[in-house]
């Protein structure tokens, strides 16, 4: 959403492709920087509001410094002022576009049903909960329906493709210590890898590759 936000801010000042949420075109001497800022600060402070008290308070916090410092070296005046308009106007349009969407399911649920035999659903080891439980049924942004490449259910717990398949996380799995492994140097680092939240990393990633290469709004 904050992507989608900040993508409709810089079209509509500088069209080069289909709008997602936000239609309007504004004039080209419109802030690109103060619309990108306004537009993901918009987004960030509407969701991260929407979250349990605990978790909220310090997001925002986060996202309003983070605002206040894109800003600092925009030059005040009519190009700034119309730039935080169109930013905050499109974070509306997507916020709007995504307000009944069913993401407002809850975190977790301690009260999920759990089985009790071999190959029934149980909590993680470690955690009294199940995370977002009705998540399957948000609706997607592009997908027809959110089944849609979802994948076909585990083999029966007593055929041999699911013998072979937790044979293999036996033998990969095991941390070298308590439980063995047979895992390559290489295999390790990658699960260590694959291990962080995506979105910190691939964003992580983005930030790094925009420097580097001094992209542009349009670019990043």
């Amino acid at each position: 959403m904050v992507h989608i936000a900040v993508h409709d801010a810089i079209n509509a000042i500088d069209r080069r492709s289909r709008p997602y949420a936000y239609r309007q075109r504004v004039r080209p001497s419109t802030s690109l920087d103060a619309a990108v800022a306004a537009a993901a600060r918009g987004v960030l402070v509407g969701v991260i509001g929407q979250l349990p008290s605990d978790c909220s308070g310090t997001g925002i916090d986060v996202a309003e410094a983070a605002y206040a410092a894109a800003l600092a070296p925009i030059p005040a005046g009519e190009a700034r002022d119309a730039g935080i308009a169109v930013g905050r106007a499109s974070a509306a349009s997507i916020l709007a576009r995504r307000a009944h969407d069913g993401s407002d399911t809850p975190l977790i649920d301690p009260d999920f049903p759990q089985g009790d035999r071999p190959g029934e659903y149980r909590f993680t080891p470690g955690f009294d909960f199940a995370f977002l439980p009705g998540w399957g049924k948000v609706t997607p942004f592009e997908l027809a329906r959110g089944s849609q490449f979802r994948p076909r259910p585990p083999h029966a717990i007593r055929s041999k493709a699911y013998a072979a398949d937790l044979n293999e996380v036996k033998a990969l799995g095991g941390d070298g210590i308590t439980t063995p492994h047979g895992r390559t140097a290489d295999q390790t680092e990658i699960g260590l890898f694959w291990r962080e939240s995506s979105p910190q990393q691939w964003n992580r990633i983005a930030r790094a590759v925009s420097a580097e290469r001094r992209l542009d709004p349009w670019e990043n």
